[in-house]
């Protein structure tokens, strides 16, 4: 540019292929995946190298497949250049996704997971919390039981020596720990 005026173009080609390769190494648990989406909700990276061939927009894909509707959803927050999360079904598996823009591309970066592998750590610490539970729940009760017998035993016995007293058997000698 000279003063704002565009004087010449600098621009360079690379194989499209380069981008899926790039995406296919970013993964999240075992399963997880990511893809990039253009500002049209074209997908240009993904996996799936023949959706990026074929040009893949689920904007289109919709019209012939309702149940892509949650999908769509978060792809048009993507779309806007929103970052964010949600949840949504695919082929009968439901799967989380964050996303994120591509800062200065117009595109968006996604990367998703099955939610049960999301949540496979949350259900071992439900069972660890679960199991950690009932430990100190019987803990407790056993402490309750010890509690409840040292103060119990000492009030019966007095009320035995109370019971001999009042027959008029003043022989018996008082328990000093109960004076």
């Amino acid at each position: 540019k000279d003063n704002n005026t565009i004087k010449g173009v600098l621009l360079c080609t690379r194989d499209g292929n380069v981008l899926s390769d790039f995406v296919n190494k970013i993964q999240f648990g075992k399963s997880g995946s990511a893809f990039i989406l253009n500002n049209q909700g074209t997908t240009i990276a993904h996996k799936d190298k023949n959706l990026v061939m074929k040009m893949d927009n689920d904007f289109e894909n919709i019209k012939s497949d309702p149940k892509l509707t949650s999908l769509v959803k978060l792809e048009k927050q993507m779309v806007e250049g929103k970052e964010g999360v949600g949840e949504y079904s695919y082929n009968g598996l439901t799967k989380y996704m964050g996303f994120a823009p591509i800062a200065g591309t117009g595109w968006s970066l996604a990367i998703t997971a099955p939610k049960s592998e999301v949540m496979a750590e949350i259900n071992v610490l439900k069972t660890i919390m679960l199991s950690i539970s009932v430990v100190f729940f019987a803990i407790s009760i056993l402490l309750t039981i010890l509690l409840a017998r040292s103060i119990a035993k000492p009030i019966k016995t007095a009320a035995e020596y109370l019971e001999t007293i009042a027959t008029g058997d003043f022989s018996l000698e008082m328990p000093k720990d109960l004076l």
